[in-house]
């Protein structure tokens, strides 16, 4: 796979990481001031939420919601999206510092509401600078009651910033980013050959078209793969109008290269005038993922550009598409109703995906992160130590070394940790008692169906590249890959 040389995304938290590690030396100290902050959050961690009103956002905070704005780097309010360059003929890159300087704000309409052009204007115009009085006014006289997953609002609510100076990455830096996420397919293709000849008897080729690595690069030239995003969404800001949007465009303008890049590649390898899509069942029957339908959107017309013509289905119709047909499989659920046909198809030979859908299941558990697994016969134990609630502060101290040991000891050295549960990941603050008990709470909520794996995110504040007025914000730099 090669790296397309135009640049991409840069996804950041939406908070900066002042808060969590100015007191890291005391942990007395730093949960006390943890403790008052969740009951009295500053206006940058409630703005993450918006619009959800106080008692929301309250009880939000004193959840993994309090972590969630500052420790990942989610779509939506929780998060900022900025742009990055690729200029293969800079020998060095410039890995000094850059300060987001402004953001705005990006209200794209949901499929599922019937929105009028006056209603939609105003929302935008309203959002593009943040005024949440305005926008909440709106809001309430057309609020929706529809309960969904995805899409519960009548708006989608996106955040797009820019730096005091463009990040560009030169060929040293290009040339890394290459190195390690071959090396990191490399392990992921092996692992899905071997679960693929388990299953199917015998393995096909991988069939990797395109994928959206998300890398860590640090101002010291640390260079680290947190996931290869097999595919995800992306394409989908090619879809997005904003009248009063002034950042977007030049954001736009790189994804609009990627989006021609990934379709270029896919019509010369299925080499067919038609090709199906498959999808989850809830995109198509409740609209529920607003960018992954327009990222289909979006791949559609750029494919209909190049005649190809596309059909696309829910994974609980799979058996419906014809023999033969060519088939890209977009963000499947590998848990969902259906997947076993859909595995089943592939094996017979029936249709040809892309990816092989043992990759792309292989792509969802396989990270490039230090990783530590709670052992099945331990887990009972850990559990009880990250949900016990001590008495005093020397009993605070003697819980939180009995956890920074067991983390010690299997690898694990700083601070952001990803704990990955099956169902969902959760961000941890590794000094934070409280964080680690939020890590439980969610754990019970799947009735000790879990497994439980701790990635550890290889960042300091003090390497981040992108810095904010809240701090440095944890970010990954999304790139795009298509098959060489």
């Amino acid at each position: 796979m090669e790296l397309v040389p135009v640049g991409g995304r840069v996804k950041a938290a939406a908070v900066g990481l002042n808060h969590l590690f100015e007191r890291r030396g005391d942990v007395i100290r730093l949960n006390n001031w943890l403790a008052a902050l969740r009951e009295d959050p500053f206006q940058e961690l409630v703005k993450a939420f918006f619009p959800s009103g106080k008692v929301t956002t309250r009880r939000r905070m004193r959840g993994v919601g309090f972590y969630r704005p500052v420790l990942k780097t989610d779509q939506g309010m929780a998060g900022n999206f900025l742009a990055f360059s690729v200029d293969p003929s800079l020998p060095t890159t410039d890995l000094s510092v850059a300060n987001i300087c402004r953001e705005e704000g990006v209200a794209i309409p949901e499929p599922y509401y019937t929105h009028t052009s006056e209603v939609t204007s105003a929302i935008q115009k309203a959002f593009s600078v943040f005024d949440f009085s305005e926008v909440n006014g709106i809001l309430r006289q057309i609020a929706s009651t529809r309960k969904a997953t995805k899409g519960r609002t009548p708006f989608f609510l996106i955040r797009s910033a820019i730096t005091d100076r463009p990040i560009v990455f030169g060929h040293d830096i290009i040339k890394m980013v290459a190195e390690v996420v071959n090396q990191c397919l490399d392990r992921i293709t092996e692992k899905a050959r071997q679960e693929e000849r388990a299953y199917c008897g015998s393995s096909r080729d991988g069939n990797l078209l395109y994928c959206q690595p998300d890398v860590f690069v640090l101002s010291d030239g640390t260079v680290a793969v947190e996931k290869i995003n097999c595919p995800d969404v992306g394409l989908f800001l090619c879809g997005v109008y904003n009248p009063f949007a002034s950042i977007l465009p030049s954001i736009q303008k790189i994804v609009l290269e990627l989006k021609e890049a990934v379709c270029r590649v896919i019509a010369s390898n299925v080499n067919s005038e038609e090709m199906a899509f498959v999808t989850r069942d809830e995109v198509l029957s409740g609209q529920q993922d607003l960018l992954e339908i327009k990222e289909i959107e979006c791949l559609r017309e750029g494919l209909g550009g190049l005649g190809i013509e596309i059909k696309v289905y829910p994974v609980s119709q799979v058996n419906e598409i014809p023999d033969g047909q060519k088939v890209l499989l977009l963000n499947i659920d590998y848990g969902a109703p259906g997947i076993e046909d859909l595995l089943a198809r592939h094996c017979r030979g029936e249709l040809v995906f892309y990816p092989n859908p043992f990759l792309q299941r292989t792509c969802q558990r396989i990270s490039g992160l230090e990783e530590a697994v709670v052992p099945s016969r331990y887990l009972e134990q850990f559990l009880q130590l990250i949900r016990s609630i001590p008495k005093n502060s020397g009993a605070l101290s003697q819980v939180l070394q009995r956890i920074d040991g067991l983390l010690s000891r299997n690898g694990i050295f700083f601070d952001i940790i990803h704990a990955d549960i099956g169902h969902e990941t959760v961000p941890v603050f590794r000094p934070s008692l409280h964080s680690w008990g939020v890590l439980n709470q969610r754990i019970s909520r799947y009735d000790g169906r879990v497994s439980i794996n701790l990635q550890a995110i290889p960042v300091v504040p003090e390497r981040l590249l992108v810095n904010s007025e809240t701090g440095p914000r944890l970010h990954t730099f999304r790139f795009m890959f298509v098959k060489s």
